[in-house]
Formats: C-alpha cells, structure tokens, sequence
C-alpha cells in the first residue's frame, strides 16, 4: 500500500491557491509518519521520510495487523522543520 500526503510550508509565500505546488522554505524535506491501530495506538513509526510518500508492505501490515486492516484505516504525518522540529501532526483516515 503506497501512503501519499501533500507537503505544506510555512513561508508566507506558500499561502497561494493559485500554486500547484508550493515552494520549499525547508533545506531538506523530512516527515515521521506514524500507523495506527483501531483504537489509535502507534503500530508502527518510520522517521526522517525524505519525501511525501511511504510504501506499507505487505508482509510489515500482516505484522501490524494479524487480524487485517482496521476501517478506517489511520495514520498521522508530520512535517519536520529544522527550525521548530517536527510541526503538528496531519492525520488521514482511510476506508478500504
């Protein structure tokens, strides 16, 4: 399962809707995602992602959930920023 998410920026610069896709204030574009179980306990945590995507491989779901998927399926992305670290979390949940 490949997870996607949108990168966002905090340079005033970036708050244009007219844009397809926003400048980079960042040096480098790093994210920590986090999978969740059904009652939204961390399963599973990949860190320093360096781009805005993550492959869930088969055999690391069956691991994490013996039982199958929860629906909807969650899990949160943050943004990490050499500034302040790493930003609020975005959560997506998804039904399969």
């Amino acid at each position: 399962m490949t997870l996607s998410w949108l990168r966002r920026d905090r340079a005033p610069g970036s708050d244009n809707w007219d844009q397809t896709e926003i400048p980079m204030s960042e040096t480098i574009e790093s994210y920590d995602l986090e999978i969740l179980d059904a009652a939204g306990t961390i399963v599973r945590t990949m860190n320093a992602l360096a781009s805005p995507s993550f492959t869930y491989a088969a055999a690391d779901i069956a691991a994490d959930f013996a039982s199958g998927l929860p629906q909807p399926f969650r899990f949160n992305v943050y943004q990490i920023s050499s500034t302040i670290g790493r930003g609020a979390k975005a959560t997506a949940a998804i039904t399969l």
